[in-house]
Parts: C-alpha cells; sequence; structure tokens
C-alpha cells in the first residue's frame, strides 16, 4: 500500500509543477537538490515526500545521462572524429576544432568530478562509464532503503541498501560506502540474520590493513597482542598504540560484542585492542584540538582531561567510546588477561564521566576482586 502512496503522491507532484524550479546549472545539478530536498524531508520524518522527491530526482538523472550519452555517442560519429584515435584529449580537442560545444561542455561535466585518469584517458571507457551511469544513482538507493527501513520493511530496505553497495562505484563521495554496508550490518540485526550481520562488519574491516583478516592477524596487531601479554597493566599498551581508522570503529566495536556474546573470546580481543587504540586516538585528538600543548600522560589522565570538557565528553559518549574502552576490559578479563582488565576497570571506575560505565566498571573490579580473594582463601587452605 505505501508504495501505491508514493506513486500516487508521485503524480500529484509532478502534475501541480511542484519541481518545475529554474536551474541554471542544469538539470544534473536539479536531480542533486532533489536529492537533498529528499534527505531534509527524511531527516524531518516526512518519509512519503523523502521517496517522491528520491523518484524524481533519479528521473532527472537519467534523462540527463541518457541525453549526455547520446549526444556524445553522435559527436564521435564523423570520420574526422574516428582518426584522431582513442585518447580522450585527442578527441576532446578535435570535438572543439569542429564547435561541437554541447559535446564539450558534456565532458568538462565529467571531469569536475572524474579526470581523464580515471577512464585511463580512453573515451570508449569513458562511454562505457557514461552507459552504466545512466542508471546508476546509488546514493538515491541508499536513501530509499532509509525510508523503508524507518518503516520497518527490512527486506524492501536491504533491497535498495544492497542496490546501493552494488553500485558504489559511482558514489560521487566514495566513503558513503561505509554507511551503506552499515545500514546492511544494522537491518540484519533487526532481521535476526546475525551470520549477514557479521559478514557485512568484516567487509568494513578489509579497508584497515592493521586487522588482517578472520585467521591471519597483520604483524602490528600481533605487536598489540603481545604488548597485552607481556604486561600486567594497559599502560604501555596504550603508551605505544595509535590508529586513525575512526571510519572502521563501529565495525570493531559491534564485532567485539558480537564475538564476546557467541564466546569466541579470543576473536573479540583481536577486534577490542584496535577498537580501543582507535577510542583513544579519537580522545586524545579532542583534547589536542582543545589545548594544543597537551601531551599523552596515561589513560587516566586522558580521561579526566576529556571530562573536564563537557562538550568533549558528550561527543565521546556519542561515539560510545567509554563502551569501547569497557568492552576491551570484557574481553581482557574474558581471555584470562584478569590484571589488565582489573587495571582498565579501575581507571574507568575512577574517571569515567558516564556514570552507567563507571558503575558497570565499579561491579566488574570487585567480581574480579572477589573471585581472586577466593581463589587466594582456597590456595591457603589447601597449603595449610
Amino acid at each position: 500500500m505505501k508504495k501505491y502512496f508514493y506513486a500516487i503522491l508521485l503524480f500529484v507532484y509532478a502534475s501541480t509543477g511542484a519541481f518545475a524550479l529554474d536551474y541554471p546549472d542544469g538539470e544534473n545539478s536539479k536531480a542533486w537538490h532533489l536529492l537533498e530536498l529528499g534527505k531534509l524531508s527524511f531527516e524531518q520524518g516526512d518519509l512519503g515526500e523523502a521517496m517522491v522527491y528520491a523518484g524524481r530526482a533519479f528521473d532527472i538523472h537519467k534523462e540527463h545521462y541518457t541525453e549526455m550519452y547520446r549526444h556524445l555517442y553522435e559527436s564521435l560519429k564523423p570520420k574526422q572524429v574516428k582518426m584522431v584515435g582513442d585518447r580522450i584529449s585527442d578527441v576532446y580537442s578535435i570535438l572543439l576544432e569542429r564547435e561541437d560545444k554541447p559535446a564539450c561542455a558534456f565532458l568538462d561535466e565529467i571531469f569536475l568530478t572524474h579526470s581523464s585518469e580515471f577512464f585511463g584517458n580512453s573515451i570508449s571507457k569513458l562511454m562505457s562509464w557514461l552507459n552504466a551511469k545512466k542508471d546508476s544513482f546509488p546514493e538515491i538507493y541508499y536513501l530509499k532503503g532509509a525510508v523503508f527501513d524507518a518503516e520497518g520493511e527490512f527486506e524492501q530496505a536491504m533491497f535498495f541498501y544492497n542496490h546501493a553497495w552494488e553500485k558504489r562505484s559511482f558514489l560521487e563521495v566514495p566513503d558513503l560506502r561505509f554507511e551503506i554496508i552499515y545500514s546492511m550490518a544494522d537491518v540484519s540485526k533487526k532481521m535476526k540474520k546475525f551470520d549477514d550481520r557479521e559478514k557485512y562488519l568484516l567487509l568494513v574491516l578489509t579497508e584497515d590493513e592493521l586487522y588482517g583478516n578472520t585467521t591471519t592477524e597483520s604483524l602490528t596487531l600481533k605487536g598489540m597482542l603481545q604488548s597485552i601479554e607481556n604486561n600486567t597493566t594497559t599502560d604501555k599498551f596504550f603508551m605505544l598504540y595509535r590508529h586513525n581508522m575512526g571510519i572502521c570503529l563501529k565495525a570493531y566495536y559491534d564485532l567485539t560484542g558480537i564475538y564476546i556474546e557467541s564466546e569466541s573470546y579470543n576473536r573479540a580481543l583481536k577486534t577490542a585492542v584496535i577498537s580501543a587504540s582507535i577510542a583513544v586516538t579519537l580522545l586524545e585528538d579532542a583534547v589536542k584540538k582543545n589545548n594544543f600543548l597537551y601531551e599523552y600522560a596515561g589513560l587516566s589522565d586522558l580521561i579526566k582531561k576529556a571530562s573536564s570538557k563537557p562538550k568533549i565528553a558528550d561527543w565521546a559518549e556519542s561515539l560510545h567510546l567509554w563502551d569501547i574502552l569497557l568492552s576491551f576490559a570484557d574481553a581482557l578479563n574474558f581471555t584470562n588477561h584478569s590484571a589488565q582488565a582489573e587495571d582498565l576497570y579501575l581507571q574507568l571506575a575512577e574517571h569515567c564521566p558516564s556514570y552507567e560505565i563507571a558503575r558497570n566498571a565499579f561491579y566488574k573490579l570487585e567480581k574480579i576482586q572477589s573471585i581472586a580473594q577466593e581463589e587466594e582463601k582456597q590456595n591457603a587452605e589447601t597449603r595449610d
């Protein structure tokens, strides 16, 4: 029923001239403007209007690139143009000489976002790309997926997210691919397809050389794990390691939770050490931006410095940085690194600005200490 509603709404908008706007920069500019209006409608909770804008934006996009392809195809037909060969620079020069201004304008538009090197300086490769481009607008597919996701229609949402992922090479902002894959992982969780969720999150990690893969760690990751093994506190680990890969933080954090829940504790430790190093990297960068004279002097000091600035503390909580440090301590505890876990729990219990995290850390710290005391008591009784 919702799809019929969107179709009727689109007809009404088109009939009343709601999209009859003047765009001096051309039809493609209009498509992007409508996409932005669709995003705005989505953010405001008007899902029907967002869908309408998305549909119209795609139609204009397709019309524009179809016309672009048609004109360039005809412009490349003359014998004089064919004789210069396949090099884009040579083809552009002959089109300019022939005063084919529309063809040159279309090529100029393409070169605003893709250089001739992107196409290997080949006009035939450019035309193949252009032919595919007219049917590819992944940003629109992603918006449609988000609308269905918000409506609770997860199968439809996944269809459009998948489509956006398949067409990711056409994204104007390549990093949007991470948002797409995270959305697919989140929908998989809602659909209780937990294997798919893990698969999508691991796909994010293929972009991070530090992780390696599910069977082999990178040399740096091995060093990080060895640092944990060789020390009874986390001080040296946090002193040595930083990782500036914030885009992968959610994947590492979510995977740590998945592996702890499934009792795959060694795998949880691998993702947890990396997520913790990213979290501390982000925290340190934020504190340094506030005080350029700041120098790292231990995790407790860093947490205190971050906590003293409400904006930084709130920002850290919004990124789950405190949760990430707590999950690192959990992974240490579950892999029998009790001393290191105790050290980290203590620092969070004493200095974390989040009451919930501090309370959880204190509870888990007491549990570790209680177990240690009980073991010591039993050993003493055995000796006696």
